[in-house]
């Protein structure tokens, strides 16, 4: 029972996880494309 009510909290972690990650990697390519502008 434990296993189903903790699965989509698991879920859930990653996906946020890999928003973030994606956020990240977006950010520090705006600022490489930022500075290479200048």
């Amino acid at each position: 029972m434990s296993y189903f009510a903790g699965e989509p909290v698991l879920m859930s972690f990653f996906i946020h996880r890999k928003f973030l990650l994606k956020n990240k990697l977006l950010y520090f390519t705006t600022r490489v494309k930022g500075l290479s502008m200048q």
